[in-house]
C-alpha cells in the first residue's frame, strides 16, 4: 500500500507538499492532511476484507527536513515559533536549534497521528462488528540511507519515531539504502556505521515488534545473500524485496537528496 507517494492525488493543489519557496512536488502528498489519512483508512478496511495477514505500508513521512511548507503547515506551525506564516522559512528554523527541534517534533506527531488512524481502521475489523478473526498487521516503511544520516538522521528528515511506531502498529520495514544503490561491504567503516545505527532493532523486537529489511531492485541470489548477511548482524530475520524500482524512482530520489 503506497500511501503518500501518490502521484495521482499529488497533482491536486489541495494535497501538494511544498518547499519553502513554494515549489510543489509532483509525486508526494503533504502528510498533514487528515482527510487523506481517512481515505487511507478506508483502503485498509477494503484490503482487510480479503484473506491477508499484513499490509506493507509505503510512502509514509515527509520528503526531507525541508518539508512541508504548504499553506496548512505554515498556518499551523508558524505560531509555535513566533513567526508569521508567510515569512516562515527553513533557514529561520535551522538558525534556532529550539525551533528546529520543534519542527521535528511537530512533523513526527503528524506522521504518528496518521498511523493511529490507519491502525484504528485495522483494529475495527476485529470483533463482533468486524469481518476478521485474526488481527490485520501493518508494517510501516522507514527509509534508512547515508544521504539522510542513516537511522538517526531519518527520524529528523522524514518524521519517524521508531518506538512510537512499535506502540501503534507493531511493525517496521526498513527500506535499506533507497537512494544509495550499493550496500557497504562487511568489515568497512561504513558497514560498521550502518550496523551500529540499527541499535534500536533488538529493543524493538524484544518488546514484541516485528522488523523486516526491505530492498528495491533485488534481482539476484547474491543481492539476497547480502541482505540476509546484514540481517544476521543486526538481528533481523525477515526480508521483503521487489524485483524493480518504483516508476517514478528518479523523481523520488532527486527530491529526497535535495536536488529539487
Amino acid at each position: 500500500m503506497d500511501l503518500y507517494t501518490d502521484a495521482w492525488f499529488a497533482r491536486d493543489p489541495k494535497y501538494q507538499t511544498m518547499t519553502a519557496s513554494g515549489q510543489s512536488m509532483p509525486h508526494q502528498i503533504c502528510p498533514n492532511r487528515e482527510e487523506f489519512w481517512e481515505y487511507g483508512a478506508e483502503i485498509v478496511k477494503e484490503l482487510g476484507a480479503y484473506p491477508i495477514d499484513e499490509i506493507l505500508l509505503f510512502g509514509v513521512g515527509f520528503i526531507r527536513d525541508e518539508f512541508c511548507f504548504c499553506d496548512r503547515c505554515r498556518k499551523e506551525f508558524a505560531p509555535l515559533v513566533d513567526q508569521e506564516p508567510a515569512r516562515l522559512t527553513h533557514g529561520y528554523l535551522t538558525e534556532n536549534p529550539d525551533y528546529h527541534d520543534k519542527w521535528h517534533e511537530w512533523r513526527t506527531e503528524k506522521v504518528l497521528q496518521g498511523l493511529r488512524v490507519l491502525q484504528s481502521a485495522a483494529d475495527s475489523l476485529i470483533g463482533d462488528e468486524g469481518t476478521r478473526f485474526k488481527p490485520l498487521k501493518i508494517s510501516v516503511e522507514v527509509l534508512v540511507d547515508p544521504e539522510s544520516g542513516l537511522t538517526e538522521g531519518a527520524k529528523k528528515a522524514y518524521g519517524y519515531d521508531y518506538a512510537k511506531i512499535r506502540e501503534i502498529t507493531g511493525g517496521l520495514m526498513i527500506n535499506l539504502f533507497p537512494w544509495s544503490p550499493v550496500i557497504p561491504a562487511p568489515g568497512t567503516a561504513d558497514y560498521n556505521d550502518l550496523v551500529e545505527s540499527m541499535y534500536f532493532v533488538k529493543e524493538f523486537s524484544r518488546r514484541g515488534g516485528i522488523v523486516s529489511l526491505f530492498r528495491w531492485g533485488v534481482s539476484s541470489i547474491e543481492q539476497l545473500r547480502e541482505l540476509k548477511a546484514l540481517g544476521k548482524d543486526v538481528g533481523i530475520d525477515r526480508f521483503v524485496t521487489s524485483f524493480g524500482y518504483p516508476n517514478d524512482y528518479p523523481v523520488r530520489r532527486e527530491s529526497a537528496i535535495g536536488n529539487y
